[in-house]
């Protein structure tokens, strides 16, 4: 009798302590939150110039140019997680009153990164992102010869390192693994070797032996610095670098080379929607020959090829809408 009261008080001591100590294991416990932000924006600038009987000279031309940036971020609620993706979009075309229609912008842009923190400021990575261009482009004023398509190049990079966050709009991203694939799936220009890729393989009659090869793959180390900051009230500034060095190339001499993608973008609000936006461009690739021509007794000649930095600045002024959460 005894022994059964004793167990009764025991019981009861207990249903009335663990309810309590429940609710305060529950009160401090950290509740693990998924949390998605993304924002992006929309850009169509605009420029027309008419002239007519206009001695200082000149061509009128209209233009235009769609952009759009959209990118959405993924963090859990003590941000040791984070997975970051990006679109980047843009096409234009310029009219002019005596050479017709060129194309002045175009490109596909798609990045994903994952991150996971490894201590203090350092997080292990992993990135993969995609480029192209959504049409022809021509060797102009020629333009019936095509120098690239839709994949054509179309790169495929993928890699995984060590990414260094000083701040939440500075990143710096190391990485001694790289996988870089150039495709290049227009018979023409693959059997050219354009873009790197392996010519075709001809015979002294000119038949084809072999075709060009559609695909080229390189593996090194890169680098992929980035920042993202309101440096001012209505002024955001944005830039990213790339450098890939690759290892197995089969020249010798060309692994000391480093191909080089840099773009900085400043966007400019002026209203609700009206934006200005600067861009600057810049690329370099050692496997790119460019053509440098000259000018001999009024015709333009390719004197030579090879590789040389692409530079592209484009000022716009147009209709911009944003969107966005966090």
């Amino acid at each position: 009798m005894k022994r059964t009261l004793i167990s009764i008080l025991y019981i009861g001591l207990l249903s009335n302590t663990l309810p309590t100590m429940a609710q305060d294991t529950l009160a401090t416990a950290k509740p693990v939150v998924k949390h998605w932000t993304w924002r992006g924006f929309f850009q169509f600038n605009f420029n027309q110039i008419a002239l007519a009987n206009w001695v200082a000279g000149g061509e009128s031309s209209i233009a235009g140019t769609a952009l759009t940036h959209y990118d959405f971020t993924y963090r859990n609620n003590d941000s040791t997680t984070r997975w970051e993706n990006s679109i980047d979009l843009g096409y234009g075309l310029t009219r002019l009153a005596e050479s017709g229609v060129r194309k002045n912008d175009d490109r596909i842009d798609l990045s994903t990164k994952y991150s996971k923190k490894a201590t203090g400021k350092f997080n292990y990575s992993a990135i993969a992102s995609f480029r192209s261009q959504f049409a022809p482009g021509y060797k102009y004023p020629n333009d019936s010869v095509v120098i690239s398509k839709f994949m054509a190049p179309g790169y495929l990079i993928v890699s995984i390192g060590i990414d260094y966050r000083p701040t939440s709009y500075v990143s710096v991203y190391l990485s001694p693994a790289t996988g870089k694939g150039t495709f290049v799936l227009d018979a023409a220009l693959s059997d050219a070797g354009a873009f790197g890729v392996d010519k075709a393989v001809f015979d002294e009659q000119g038949n084809k032996i072999q075709p060009g090869s559609r695909f080229r793959p390189e593996f090194g180390a890169s680098l992929e610095a980035r920042f993202r900051k309101d440096v001012m009230q209505n002024v955001n500034l944005q830039s990213r670098l790339n450098l890939f060095n690759n290892y197995t190339d089969k020249n010798i001499s060309n692994r000391r080379n480093i191909d080089l993608n840099w773009e900085t973008a400043v966007n400019m609000k002026v209203n609700q929607y009206i934006a200005a936006s600067l861009i600057i461009h810049m690329i370099y690739d050692d496997d790119i020959d460019i053509p440098v021509t000259r000018t001999i007794d009024g015709v333009r000649v390719t004197s030579t090829t090879g590789p040389k930095l692409q530079f592209k600045q484009a000022l716009g002024v147009g209709f911009s809408y944003k969107f966005g959460r966090g």
